[in-house]
C-alpha cells in the first residue's frame, strides 16, 4: 500500500527529515556536507521554498521548510535527486542514496509556538545524536543552522531564512546593528 498524497498549500511550514538507505551514511566526510549545503543552497532559487533551520548528521537530515507556492513534493524531489547523483558521482557509487521519500511534518499551530520548538528540536538534534557534548558549545555544531543564526548578516548563507526565527523567539538580529 502506498503513501497518501502530502496536503500542500501556499505559506505551509514543514519538518522535513530523511535518513539513508538502510539508515547508510549520507555523507562520507566534510566534502560531502558542504556538497550537501551547496545542494540545499540551491533549492531556494530553483523552487522559491525557504529554508529556516538544517541539520545535517551523517545518515540523516532535518530541515525547517516554508512553501510560498504549494511545491514541497517537488521541491524536496529535485531536492534528494540531485543530492544523489551528485554524491554517487563523487563517491563512485550507483542507486539510491535516501531510504525513501522524505518524512514531512507539517508545523502549523495557531499560537506559533511550535515553530520555536521545531527550530530547537532541529538546532539541537546533534547533541540528542551524541554528535557532541553539551560542554563543548553550541558552536561545535558544525552541520547546523544554528551557527548561520549566531553569524553576522554579511557572512550568512544568502539562502538562509533567519527573520522569522529570531522573530519568534522574540529575539532582533542584534548582531546586524553592529556591522553597519
Amino acid at each position: 500500500m502506498g503513501r497518501g498524497p502530502r496536503i500542500e498549500f501556499p505559506g505551509a511550514i514543514y519538518h522535513v527529515l530523511a535518513r539513508g538507505d538502510g539508515r547508510e551514511d549520507l555523507v562520507y566526510g566534510d566534502d560531502d556536507r558542504w556538497m550537501f549545503l551547496r545542494t540545499l543552497g540551491e533549492m531556494p532559487k530553483r523552487t522559491g521554498i525557504r529554508i529556516h533551520a538544517y541539520a545535517l548528521m551523517d545518515n540523516h537530515y532535518h530541515l525547517v521548510l516554508e512553501t510560498p507556492k504549494a511545491n514541497l513534493v517537488a521541491g524536496m524531489q529535485w531536492f534528494q535527486t540531485t543530492y544523489t547523483r551528485r554524491f554517487n558521482v563523487k563517491n563512485a557509487k550507483w542507486g539510491h542514496l535516501f531510504g525513501g521519500r522524505d518524512k514531512s511534518l507539517m508545523a502549523q499551530g495557531r499560537k506559533g509556538h511550535y515553530f520555536r520548538q521545531l527550530l530547537d528540536y532541529v538546532h539541537l538534534n546533534p547533541v540528542q545524536a551524541g554528535l557532541l557534548r553539551k560542554a563543548d558549545g553550541i558552536d561545535s555544531a558544525g552541520w547546523s543552522s544554528l551557527r548561520e543564526y549566531r553569524k553576522p548578516p554579511c557572512e550568512r548563507f544568502d539562502w538562509m531564512e533567519t527573520a522569522k526565527g529570531f522573530e519568534c523567539c522574540d529575539l532582533k538580529d542584534e548582531i546586524a546593528k553592529f556591522i553597519t
